[in-house]
């Protein structure tokens, strides 16, 4: 289906881009910035806890639609006081002015039938989610249909259509209480034999969950009732499904407990995906993680090794609070991160050591990489990313440079690149660091080649 998507015609009507306008605050008089934006709508947010700041991060919206890649960003001091502010928004007035809503809204009624239609897959297998909204292309905008959907083997596609539903592109994406144990690997097969652990706070049904993640599985032998100890064979598909829930919720609860976050939204997790067929599946997208079981020959029992579980967590987390892409720089930058407090979360900076079958371990974020090395890979660049990072709290010790990065993190924005990542860093290296502290970091910026 997918080649046959691609070989269909774009056509494109749209209004410049060049309405796009970018604010930044740092100090000074924020009133003129603030009244600027007072002619703009953002969908309501709330804010989150975030290493000692309050983080409210909203899309810009018009008429109800998403404009995606435009955003307002605001960081508060405990105290509720502003303390930053960067945004980037489109002026209506002259990008949307030539948008059609009204044939909008007489299309909205039919969309799904028009789909079923046009695609084939979407008659057995209907979208998780069709939405309209307003994006650019080609420096025009438009408004286009998002169509969220999984494939017969589990994999997560964003399908963009114009009002014609021809295709502009096609991605992969990635009650009652109570207290119970469960066998699973505490750190990984490769740390330690399975052992039994409390689960506390746990909703009765359907399924294995509580207030931050719920995990279901794809495999017909899955967990229905939580009311007994969940002791599992290792042959048993309810072993995995149990063991991606131990590793989602200790890592929510790590965020909160050592950085003060906590997720605002219940995840939603699966495993087995594709069940029957085994794949490599491991991806986060709006609020859900995706784990095939690995094929065998590239990843075995991907639900049992922490770091690839840990990893797509803290994708929810830098969702929430920067909406980085999962493409270009910005993607670099949000698979660094990842891996960043994937490592810090375990202590260990290999990733994909319990499950990657082809070396010892699929990537590491101890390096000596810097941005001369950029080639455009989106994983090999976050390697210069996680490796400042990692390399910078080993110096400082790790307290100190988990709540810097954090600080960095909650200053990116959806549009952040590799030179506003420096920029930022810099920035806040200058107002949170002593004298000493800044004369080792600045060592690292510099052969790294930020500096």
């Amino acid at each position: 289906m997918h080649v046959i998507l691609l070989l269909l015609s774009l056509s494109f009507l749209g209004c410049t881009k060049t309405s796009f306008q970018t604010f930044d605050w740092k100090e000074g008089d924020k009133t003129k910035i603030k009244a600027e934006l007072a002619s703009f709508d953002f969908a309501p947010a709330e804010k989150n806890l975030s290493g000692h700041e309050w983080i409210r991060l909203q899309p810009q919206i018009y008429r109800g639609l998403v404009v995606e890649s435009a955003y307002k960003k605001e960081i508060l001091a405990d105290d509720g006081e502003l303390t930053r502010l960067r945004a980037g928004v489109v002026k209506p007035e002259t990008a949307f002015a030539h948008l059609d809503f009204a044939s909008l809204e007489e299309q909205s009624s039919g969309i799904l039938r028009k789909l079923q239609s046009a695609f084939p897959l979407f008659r057995k297998r209907p979208p998780q989610s069709v939405t309209p909204v307003i994006t650019q292309r080609g420096g025009f905008y438009e408004i286009i249909w998002q169509v969220d959907y999984v494939d017969p083997k589990g994999q997560m596609w964003t399908l963009k259509l114009n009002r014609n539903l021809e295709v502009r592109s096609i991605r992969p994406a990635g009650s009652q209480f109570i207290d119970t144990s469960a066998w699973v690997y505490p750190r990984g097969p490769l740390l330690g034999a399975v052992q039994e652990v409390p689960l506390k706070g746990l909703y009765l049904e359907p399924t294995l969950a509580n207030h931050w993640v719920y995990v279901s599985s794809q495999a017909p032998n899955k967990i229905d009732k939580v009311a007994g100890p969940l002791k599992f064979s290792m042959e048993d598909h309810r072993f995995d499904q149990t063991q991606a829930f131990v590793y989602l919720n200790e890592s929510f609860s790590w965020f909160q407990s050592r950085l003060g976050f906590k997720m605002p939204f219940q995840v939603q997790a699966e495993v087995f995906v594709g069940y029957p067929e085994k794949t490599n599946s491991a991806f986060y997208y709006q609020g859900k993680i995706r784990l095939g079981q690995g094929d065998g020959e590239f990843y075995q029992n991907i639900p049992r090794d922490p770091s690839i579980v840990i990893h797509e967590s803290a994708h929810a987390v830098i969702d929430v609070l920067a909406k980085l892409p999962f493409e270009g720089e910005g993607g670099s930058l949000n698979e660094g991160f990842a891996d960043y407090f994937t490592a810090m979360q375990l202590g260990n900076p290999r990733m994909g050591e319990a499950s990657y079958k082809k070396a010892p371990f699929r990537r590491t974020v101890l390096n000596d990489l810097s941005v001369a090395d950029r080639n455009g890979g989106l994983y090999h660049d976050s390697g210069i990313i996680s490796g400042t990072l990692w390399e910078i709290s080993e110096q400082l010790g790790f307290k100190k440079g988990l709540e810097l990065s954090m600080a960095v993190l909650n200053r990116l924005v959806p549009g952040s690149d590799f030179a506003d990542f420096g920029t930022t860093l810099k920035d806040v290296c200058a107002q949170k660091l002593s004298s000493e502290e800044a004369r080792k970091v600045n060592g690292i910026l510099s052969k790294r080649g930020w500096l």
